[in-house]
């Protein structure tokens, strides 16, 4: 068992952002609570299984209003897909929305009150994160099998514990910080764990605040999901020239010089 031989540092309480940016309004319904019986080992199948990839598909943070990001769009450079595990909604819907909130380069794809439903999500190559941060103490499945699951199907999958008593958990392998600790120190343990200098150099920031019109970032948003200049102009019921113009303010508000830039910029900010 690893954990920081510092002191941890005091809670960082963050506001969750608004509008397409923010969570869901009601997290919980999103997340499938724990039963107090003891969930199986073994991994559903048949008709459980396709009933709980159901659930997942249709689960709003799931399906990443937590964060807005989808697999349809590549993360910038240096970030990486996140999966937060934790049997206390609160605990889960403050974690969610303060790496949205600060900008953090671990982008959240999912969070799951159920362990089961988060092993289920890195069990499917469509839904699997590079980093999965979770809860160590939890009823049924509880943090340490699921890093055993993972380390053993999915070995390039970086698990993260967190627990109310870090000193207490030795599990060989897996890395522990208080459930305290700062979104700061999450992403520089999981840049030592990646060998990413750019994660271990981060630091806490709120984002941007977003300088675009409705129609400039859905612009943007279309084309940050593969769409043709002539299909957004169809979709949004405007010219092609109207889309390109759309682009130009959006490109000169930002600072940038390429839509690129500018699609990349509105992710990091999740404006998109």
């Amino acid at each position: 068992m690893h954990t920081f031989d510092r002191s941890p540092p005091a809670q960082t309480i963050v506001e969750p952002g608004e509008g397409r940016g923010g969570i869901a309004q009601d997290t919980t319904q999103g997340m499938h609570s724990m039963t107090q019986e003891t969930a199986p080992l073994s991994t559903p199948d048949g008709a459980d299984a396709d009933n709980t990839r159901e659930q997942l598909a249709e689960s709003p943070v799931a399906a990443g209003s937590a964060i807005p990001w989808s697999p349809r769009r590549p993360l910038p450079l240096n970030h990486y897909s996140l999966g937060i595990v934790d049997n206390d909604p609160l605990v889960l819907d403050l974690l969610a929305r303060s790496f949205g909130t600060l900008n953090a380069p671990l982008h959240v794809r999912w969070a799951f009150t159920d362990p089961q439903q988060a092993w289920l999500a890195c069990d499917d190559e469509s839904t699997r994160p590079q980093v999965v941060l979770t809860d160590i103490e939890m009823p049924g499945m509880n943090g340490r099998e699921l890093f055993h699951r993972l380390r053993a199907r999915h070995p390039n999958v970086v698990v993260i514990g967190i627990s109310a008593f870090p000193d207490s958990v030795e599990e060989p392998g897996l890395v522990v910080l208080p459930k305290e600790s700062r979104i700061e120190e999450i992403v520089h343990l999981a840049g030592m764990l990646l060998h990413d200098e750019s994660l271990i150099r981060w630091y806490e920031q709120p984002a941007r605040t977003n300088p675009l019109s409705p129609s400039e970032l859905q612009t943007l948003d279309h084309y940050a999901q593969g769409k043709t200049t002539l299909c957004i102009a169809h979709t949004m019921h405007v010219s092609e020239s109207s889309v390109k113009t759309f682009v130009k303010r959006a490109c000169k508000k930002l600072g940038v010089h390429s839509r690129t830039e500018a699609i990349v910029m509105c992710v990091r900010n999740n404006w998109i």
